[in-house]
């Protein structure tokens, strides 16, 4: 299958990861490595209420709870850790060390059948590939203005339901703004940066916007645009993640949700874009 996005590398991804083994070096540089393993300890703990907790907060997807819980556990790993316990066996461990270390690989194991399975991944790839798959290409015809593509017929309590729904399942993040609802389609690379912050910039990011009088209408971002391998032409490109979107909200309406994951997952990208 041929995709049209572009396979970018994101360094925002490895942010977390590079501080900690900054943490841990420093810290036991100047202190010993067990006190690096505590200050490592501390760092993970953080990011177990940052990217794990306010995860499932924001979108209420219970993956997040694992990652939450896998983080907790890691981070009790590397603070009961006792290289001495280690030179008479697993069997020499004491009793709440054998248990840390029993949870923890038992989360690990969930949290990778979570990560192959894409139940905790961001699907915004998927969406801009669906909405570019018929997509003609045209030289310079990016604009900035948001397209009007159609209407729905949902009430403004479905069209909520909806938003949650496409939310939960990390196909988009929404806002309830004024009398509208805003979907932002996110790249797996997107998440941190969305979660760390308070409000989306509506220029940089993406969106379909639901009025509750019916109307509906897409902004793609420069940078979205410019992620396709090719020169699209923006007006079709536009329309056609409007009638995905309007797909999706008269297939939810119609209580078939099922359709709309069997359409997402049918596109397959990598694990990490």
């Amino acid at each position: 299958m041929y995709h049209r996005l572009k396979n970018e590398f994101n360094i925002v991804q490895f942010i977390p990861a590079i501080f900690s083994f900054l943490i841990l070096g420093i810290v036991s540089a100047l202190f010993g490595f067990e006190n690096g393993l505590k200050a490592l300890s501390t760092v993970i703990a953080i990011y177990a209420f940052v990217f794990g907790l306010m995860g499932y907060i924001k979108t209420k997807n219970a993956a997040f709870l694992v990652t939450f819980m896998y983080l907790l556990l890691l981070a009790a790993v590397f603070y009961v850790l006792d290289f001495r316990e280690f030179q008479g066996g697993f069997h020499q461990f004491k009793p709440s060390t054998k248990l840390i270390f029993v949870l923890f690989y038992f989360t690990m194991l969930w949290l990778l059948y979570l990560l192959i399975t894409k139940k905790l991944k961001w699907r915004g790839s998927e969406l801009f590939e669906l909405a570019a798959e018929f997509v003609d290409e045209a030289n310079d015809s990016f604009t900035d203005r948001p397209r009007a593509v159609g209407k729905h017929n949902l009430t403004k309590h479905e069209l909520i339901d909806f938003a949650v729904y496409m939310q939960k399942n990390l196909f988009c993040i929404f806002r309830h703004e004024g009398n509208r609802i805003l979907l932002f389609p996110l790249k797996a690379n997107d998440e941190f940066s969305v979660l760390l912050k308070l409000a989306i910039n509506e220029e940089k990011h993406s969106w379909i916007a639901f009025e509750f009088t019916g109307e509906v209408s897409v902004h793609i971002s420069q940078r979205d645009y410019l992620s396709y391998k090719d020169d699209l032409s923006f007006n079709q490109l536009s329309e056609d993640m409007g009638m995905l979107m309007l797909r999706f909200a008269d297939q939810f309406g119609k209580g078939q949700q099922s359709r709309i994951k069997d359409r997402i997952d049918s596109m397959k990208t990598g694990m990490f874009i």
